[in-house]
């Protein structure tokens, strides 16, 4: 059944803008970390510095361009950091280039080889894995609900995803592995979400209440870089990014799962994100 579209209400325009006022505010943060950390420490140094001569604020440069000593000084750490920046540039940019430009399909060239050496086989290629102990993902985005007054979702939030739980996944593969044929199963769950409509579900179920905005791909990654700083993990990459965007964890096949992710998360919200759990960690 088609329902009929209502007029426009006169408030849309300023609701279709709150989103980008409130995503603008999240520039306050990296802005504020640079104030108090960089700024602030900077300017008191040289406000003391400058200050503590009696004749006059460039009697310091002075000097220093008088003293052999002092000039050697500045000549040697000014050469040190152009020399560190210049290794620096010479070694990072080649390998940032080739992660920028290409996709490293790691999964993709081990099942072609698997599938061209006759080997009999079995490939399961699961979605968002949720559940202990498999719950690290779903988990820390439900710890940055808990901690952030704001949650970020990249473009907006429009890539869908299949979620599936950890039993379903181990059933599967169980299944898979007593069938004699050759078989590439998709292990997706029986509900699917938008980005945006998972994490809301997931606010939901943990009874909070966070504004969902969109931000650019290069916020994220900056906030996700302070995070791990902290965390001493990674937060973000970009190549999970684009996997997102481009919906690799949504295949529109048959759902092969049956526990719902919505139910799930009704008896898991209470301890839900509750810690951190550092993926780092358990890689070691």
């Amino acid at each position: 059944m088609t329902l009929p579209l209502a007029p426009p209400a006169r408030s849309r325009p300023t609701a279709r803008r709150r989103p980008a006022i409130l995503s603008g505010a999240l520039w306050l943060a990296p802005l504020a970390f640079l104030a108090v950390f960089y700024f602030y420490p900077l300017g008191s140094l040289l406000s003391l510095g400058l200050s503590r001569s009696a004749e006059g604020p460039a009697a310091p440069f002075l000097e220093m361009l008088a003293s052999p000593f002092l000039r050697g000084i500045v000549g040697f750490t000014f050469g040190q950091a152009a020399l560190s920046t210049a290794l620096t540039l010479l070694l990072g940019l080649p390998g940032a280039y080739l992660l920028a430009r290409y996709s490293f399909r790691g999964k993709a060239l081990l099942e072609q080889e698997l599938l061209a050496s006759g080997l009999s086989h079995a490939i399961v290629r699961p979605t968002v894995i949720y559940g202990r102990p498999e719950n690290v993902l779903i988990n820390n985005i439900a710890w940055l609900l808990r901690h952030l007054p704001v949650f970020g979702v990249f473009g907006r939030g429009e890539a869908r995803l299949t979620p599936i739980h950890v039993e379903d996944l181990a059933r599967i593969c169980v299944e898979a592995a007593d069938r004699d044929s050759d078989q590439t199963i998709d292990a997706v769950g029986p509900e699917t979400f938008t980005y945006r409509e998972m994490v809301e579900e997931m606010a939901r179920a943990m009874g909070l209440r966070r504004p969902i905005l969109p931000i650019p791909d290069f916020v994220a990654l900056t906030v996700g870089k302070v995070l791990g700083l902290f965390l001493g993990d990674i937060v973000i990459t970009r190549h999970e990014i684009s996997g997102l965007r481009d919906e690799s964890m949504y295949t529109g096949t048959e759902p092969l799962g049956t526990t719902k992710f919505s139910d799930w998360l009704k008896s898991d919200s209470d301890t839900l994100g509750r810690r951190y759990l550092n993926d780092l960690d358990r890689r070691r």
